[in-house]
């Protein structure tokens, strides 16, 4: 069975990474489901929700996705994907100087905020991505 980890920016307070019950969550799940005989893993760059000042989330700073990367790394090294999947530009940023089996994908949240009506191809075209990837690592 191949491996497929998905990795997002940063924990949201009191969720699972890519929780299923977020957004982003349902959508990793609709691409998952289209991609046969995988095993998806989800993690996030920044494996801490970071709160402002007023308790809210926030994006996390150049200084904390650097110091949360070596647990980053011990994650990848622990499940060993065929694919590593990064969740957006900061997200892709950070892993294309890091893993060569990686591949990015526009960040879910942004199709299900800015693009709704797009999201059946949204989801289409991730699986198919991903699928097209690890067909080429047979």
């Amino acid at each position: 069975m191949k491996r497929v980890l998905f990795v997002g920016l940063s924990d949201k307070p009191d969720r699972e990474p890519l929780d299923s019950r977020t957004q982003t969550g349902k959508i990793i799940d609709a691409i998952s489901d289209l991609i046969p005989g995988v095993m998806a893993y989800r993690t996030n760059l920044v494996d801490r929700a970071p709160i402002d000042d007023k308790g809210r989330l926030r994006y996390p700073t150049k200084e904390e996705i650097e110091e949360c990367i070596p647990h980053l790394e011990k994650t990848v090294a622990e499940i060993s994907p065929d694919i590593i999947v990064s969740l957006g530009k900061t997200t892709e940023a950070s892993l294309s100087k890091r893993f060569e089996n990686h591949i990015s994908i526009s960040h879910p949240s942004y199709i299900a905020v800015y693009k709704k009506k797009f999201s059946e191809e949204y989801i289409r075209s991730s699986a198919e991505k991903i699928i097209s990837e690890l067909e080429q690592k047979k």
